[in-house]
């Protein structure tokens, strides 16, 4: 016991004396017993003697699955990995053991492998003839993951007969191994027909190492605000209260992280979540993701080309995608945005009209200047169009 004291902001110099006397005494850990709340245990070394779990200072890295620091080691940051799928390898639990049932070791006929699961049967209390179905669940996880019991396996070939004592493996284990160890591409392919993409159950998806996602602010982990949709996120952030050296260290970057969030809603992707996967986006979502990135960069005396971003883009957002290009010229750079919607080309600041038609029927050009002045040009449809005016009718 180093010390025993209420707390004040008065007694705030001799809280970190007794705080460093007992850091010294105890090899940096510290233990706080905190009436109605009980004990908490703090360390210097990032370290907790009762899990075991200790890790670095600190940094970018250890929150980036980029990075072999940060990145969960199951799955190598990926979220997911190639696992075996229980559907594939048993696909027909009505099939018995010895028919067909593993459908790796198909039907079983007289060789090691037959003896060695009639071993495993008579150990567990199964036949070969028994149907998947009605084996005990014991019987099920020792058949696919092995046993840490020798067994007695006896067999009986043309060659002679015997017996000996061995741990059965595992299915599931010994295709592990050959996957591993063969060279053969065929053999390889063959295993992988029994796999599938699997969440990685170590990080549920999130790839990072379970250090990184102990690490939370509020509540909330790095993986748990890349889950939500960016509109909740920018509410989250909102409602962040920071206080002290956290107000000190954490306004300048919730500044540039909300700046970034407002970004992406402005160009109409605040539906989407943080750790949404690149390929499961639209062209539309992807070129606005870019224009949000390029926005942010704050770059200028740049040429931008964009074809049609308002694709798959709510009406309702429109102006907002409008008023994101607009920035993006005021800032000095130049915006050519190949467009079909209306209400981009009537916000435009110089419009070229190709056509007359599409395809085959266009390539030439039919009207140049503002708006106006192409909603004006006497051949133009797209000038039609402006004017919300029929093929057929002259306005």
């Amino acid at each position: 016991m180093v010390d025993r004291l209420s707390i004040s902001p008065k007694r705030a110099k001799r809280i970190a004396d007794s705080l460093e006397v007992a850091a010294n005494a105890a090899d940096g850990l510290i233990l706080v017993d905190i009436p109605g709340r009980g004990e908490v245990l703090f360390s210097e070394k990032f370290a907790c003697p009762y899990c075991n779990v200790s890790f670095g200072e600190l940094s970018p890295r250890l929150f980036s699955f980029n990075s072999p620091y940060g990145a969960c080691k199951d799955c190598g940051g990926l979220g997911s990995r190639m696992d075996f799928n229980m559907e594939l390898v048993v696909p027909d639990e009505s099939l018995a053991i010895g028919g067909g049932a593993l459908a790796p070791l198909g039907t079983l006929k007289g060789d090691w492998g037959r003896a060695q699961i009639e071993a495993l049967g008579a150990a567990f209390g199964f036949a070969l003839d028994t149907p998947y179905r009605e084996l005990s669940a014991d019987a099920k996880h020792a058949l696919l993951y092995g046993t840490d019991e020798e067994l007695t396996i006896r067999y009986h070939f043309k060659q002679g007969t015997g017996e000996y004592r061995a741990e059965y493996e595992g299915l599931i284990p010994w295709l592990k191994r050959r996957y591993r160890q063969t060279s053969s591409d065929g053999v390889r392919k063959w295993i992988e027909s029994y796999m599938s993409n699997e969440r990685c159950a170590s990080c549920g998806g999130a790839r990072l190492r379970r250090e990184s996602l102990a690490v939370e602010i509020d509540g909330y982990s790095i993986a748990d605000v890349c889950r939500v949709g960016i509109q909740k996120l920018s509410a989250i952030l909102a409602g962040l209260r920071l206080d002290g050296n956290r107000k000190l260290i954490g306004e300048p970057i919730l500044k540039e992280i909300t700046n970034r969030l407002a970004f992406l809603e402005n160009v109409g992707l605040g539906y989407l979540s943080l750790d949404r996967s690149a390929t499961t986006l639209a062209g539309g979502e992807a070129q606005r993701l870019r224009l949000a990135t390029q926005i942010g960069s704050k770059l200028m005396g740049v040429l931008y080309i964009l074809d049609e971003p308002s694709i798959g883009l709510h009406h309702r957002d429109n102006a907002r995608l409008i008023k994101t290009l607009k920035d993006l010229r005021d800032i000095g750079n130049t915006v050519i945005v190949i467009e079909h919607d209306r209400e981009t080309i009537l916000s435009a600041d110089y419009v070229v009209d190709l056509g007359p038609g599409a395809g085959l029927h266009g390539g030439h050009v039919v009207a140049v200047g503002t708006p106006e002045e192409v909603r004006n040009a006497p051949h133009s449809l797209t000038g039609r169009y402006l004017k919300l005016a029929r093929p057929g009718r002259t306005i």
